[in-house]
């Protein structure tokens, strides 16, 4: 959120209390904030993009599969539809580490206006 005086402020939006006409937030530290709406300027909220989320997922999950398959004719295993499985399995629980690796690349988010004081009502 961004305040009047052109601070800008992360924290987690907890309530917005009409009647006190203020805002109550938590920042990372654990403590609260409590602004009045009157010193608000803007507030955002950060979303992750599914589509490029569940697209690097997706990839990996096919890599597992290619390697799983080339993995067993390779070494003797086995048939290519033996190891795909195999390697599917394999690259959806990578896909998932390989999120948790990439969680704070900025191109996996974006900002979201919710309220903004200087667009006309």
């Amino acid at each position: 959120m961004e305040i009047v005086e052109g601070v800008t402020l992360e924290c987690r939006l907890l309530q917005v209390d009409l009647d006190g006409r203020e805002l109550i937030g938590k920042v990372r530290k654990g403590g609260s904030v409590v602004l009045p709406l009157s010193r608000v300027r803007a507030v955002w909220e950060k979303r992750r993009k599914m589509g490029r989320a569940l697209s690097i997922w997706f990839v990996t999950l096919l890599s597992g599969t290619a390697g799983g398959a080339f993995g067993a004719v390779a070494t003797g295993w086995g048939r290519a539809e033996d190891g795909a499985p195999i390697g599917a399995l394999l690259g959806a629980i990578a896909g998932i580490g390989v999120l948790l690796l990439f969680d704070k690349w900025r191109a996996l988010y974006e900002w979201v206006p919710m309220y903004d004081s200087t667009l006309p009502s």
